[in-house]
């Protein structure tokens, strides 16, 4: 529990995602339906592409956090200023999932695990490694998110950086931080291990 242990993109072209992820990345997909995909790396599946309608919406990474007991987490949630964007549903071979807003409007999505949650690990390269919350008020959103996960929240210098995490049986699962511009919604950011971070970036704008 509070740990992530999935992602989703949600998007309204697919198959430019796929094109963007496989050609950055090297992952390849299975089609599930018309409107969702699984992205895998050496066998391992790593994510979902969802797609979306909304007009004038464009794609975003949805975080989801394993709970316990999802019907108390949203009842909880709401009570410490979030909302809930997505009404609890099944999924099948995966479990009950709900998508939330925190009190300064990121989102993300809670899930009880019908089979259990993965492991830790190390993260591979071109995998997931860290999950961060980027926020115009951290303190504002504390409290909620340890509400929401049972979360513990620490604090340590990094560089110059006064870095808060929150940990969860003492393994470290959200990084907290000040927006670095105005101009980024307050927003989840989702970090995936590469072997070059400025080949990357570099690849990235060619696709």
């Amino acid at each position: 529990p509070g740990k992530v242990v999935w992602h989703d993109l949600v998007t309204p072209d697919m198959n430019k995602a796929k094109n963007f992820y496989a050609g950055l990345l090297g992952w390849t997909f299975e089609d599930v339906s018309d409107g969702y995909t699984l992205a895998s790396h050496n066998g391992r599946f790593l994510a979902g592409i969802a797609k979306h309608d909304l007009p004038g919406r464009t794609g975003s990474w949805l975080p989801l956090i394993s709970v316990t007991d999802l019907d108390r987490v949203l009842t909880e949630a709401v009570a410490a200023g979030g909302k809930t964007v997505l009404k609890p549903f099944d999924l099948r071979n995966r479990g009950r999932i709900a998508v939330l807003k925190d009190p300064l409007g990121a989102t993300f999505g809670v899930v009880q695990s019908s089979h259990g949650d993965p492991a830790d690990r190390k993260a591979d390269i071109n995998e997931w490694l860290w999950n961060e919350v980027w926020t115009d008020d951290v303190p504002a959103v504390v409290a909620f998110y340890q509400t929401v996960g049972g979360y513990r929240l620490v604090e340590k210098a990094v560089s110059d950086i006064h870095y808060r995490y929150l940990e969860r049986d003492g393994q470290p699962r959200v990084g907290l931080l000040d927006k670095p511009s105005p101009q980024i919604g307050n927003t989840w950011v989702a970090y995936i291990r590469v072997a070059d971070v400025d080949a990357a970036a570099n690849k990235a704008k060619a696709l």
